[in-house]
C-alpha cells in the first residue's frame, strides 16, 4: 500500500511513447509488408501463434504487440522491425541496417553488369 506524501505518478506511466501513436506505427508497417486482408492475419498467426482476433486488433491499430509477439514479428518482419527503431529513436542502427542491405545490392548489380559486359 502506497502512503500519501504528496508524489504522484506519470499520467503515461512514465512511458516516452505514445501507446497509440505505436500501435498505428505498427499496424501501417505490418499491413505494408502482409497486406489486410484473412491471408496476412494467417501469415502472422503462423509467425506469432497469436489468436485471430488479437492481429486483427494490430491491423486494425486498436493494440500493439507485446513481449513475445513483437519479438516474433520482428523476426519476422523487417517493416515492423524498422517501425521498432523509429520509435526508438535509433535511426542511426536503421541506416546501418539499410546500408548493409544497400551494399550487397549493390555488389549484386555489379557482378550482373560484369558478367553482361563478358558476353
Amino acid at each position: 500500500m502506497l502512503t500519501k506524501k504528496g508524489k504522484t505518478f506519470p499520467k503515461n506511466g512514465g512511458l516516452r511513447i505514445d501507446k497509440a501513436r505505436y500501435a498505428a506505427d505498427i499496424s501501417q508497417a505490418l499491413r505494408n509488408e502482409v497486406g489486410g486482408s484473412h491471408r496476412a492475419v494467417k501469415t502472422i498467426k503462423g509467425w506469432t501463434c497469436a489468436s485471430d482476433r488479437t492481429i486483427k486488433n494490430w491491423l486494425a491499430g486498436t493494440n500493439g504487440p507485446n513481449g513475445a509477439h513483437l519479438i516474433e514479428l520482428l523476426r519476422h518482419s523487417d517493416e515492423a522491425c524498422c517501425a521498432v527503431l523509429r520509435l526508438a529513436g535509433r535511426e542511426a542502427v536503421l541506416a546501418a541496417l539499410q546500408l548493409g542491405e544497400l551494399r550487397v545490392h549493390l555488389l549484386t548489380v555489379a557482378a550482373e553488369i560484369e558478367r553482361l559486359q563478358d558476353t
